[in-house]
């Protein structure tokens, strides 16, 4: 919900900007799917009745800011979103591999599909977008770019794979913060994290935006 709050503004302010109409129409299509993921994990949790306790404090600072005042037409924003999307995305993945409705909630295994398709689009469109913004900067932006990405990346990694203590007490019960210390020194879980991240790593890499990281499979032997 908070990273899908900040795609959504920042796509609606860039559509409303820009003249060219194949592009308007895109980021408002995009707005639009966004906007229904929202919707659908609202209506998940006023079900299910589940709510984390302030989660709005837990927000990693840096990529909130970066979110909120990076130039949507920059570099460093699609680079953002290029992150910010793929790591649930390939989550969601790595959840539905091996597992059915019998495995999973049959509810969740679907919500985790339905979403999966429209991310699978908008990663396209920012992969894109990231690419030629990277071949077309000079290469101090690109250097500028990666060390900003490498302040972003980590922080919103731990939030999204090892999350608040108040997540651990809801799934598993109990004291949470007994629980977040033992998810962080699984090798399973670290292996896990290194998976999801890697082919956003080798983006980067590719694009000329060299990231490194510390839940990288490299990182973690």
């Amino acid at each position: 919900l908070w990273l899908e709050s900040l795609f959504i503004a920042r796509l609606a302010a860039q559509a409303d900007a820009t003249d060219d109409i194949a592009l308007k129409r895109r980021l408002l299509q995009e707005v639009r799917e966004e906007a229904g993921h929202s919707l659908m994990f609202l209506e998940l949790m006023t079900r299910s009745g589940v709510r984390i306790p302030g989660a709005r404090a837990h927000r990693p600072r840096f990529a909130q800011a970066g979110g909120g005042i990076a130039p949507a037409d920059g570099l460093l924003f699609w680079a953002t979103v290029v992150a910010g999307e793929e790591l649930p995305h390939r989550l969601n993945r790595i959840l539905r591999r091996g597992v059915d409705e019998a495995t999973l909630s049959a509810v969740v295994y679907h919500m985790t599909g339905l979403h999966m398709n429209d991310e699978a689009h908008h990663i396209a469109h920012a992969r894109t977008m990231a690419e030629t913004l990277a071949h077309a900067a000079p290469a101090w932006r690109r250097r500028l770019a990666a060390m900003l990405v490498r302040q972003v990346f980590d922080p919103f990694v731990a939030y999204v794979c090892f999350p608040p203590a108040a997540v651990y007490a809801l799934a598993l019960g109990g004291d949470g913060e007994r629980w977040r210390p033992l998810a962080r020194a699984s090798a399973a879980r670290q292996a896990l994290v290194a998976e999801a991240i890697r082919p956003t790593l080798a983006f980067f890499e590719r694009i000329g935006l060299p990231v490194t990281s510390r839940f990288s499979a490299d990182a973690t032997r």
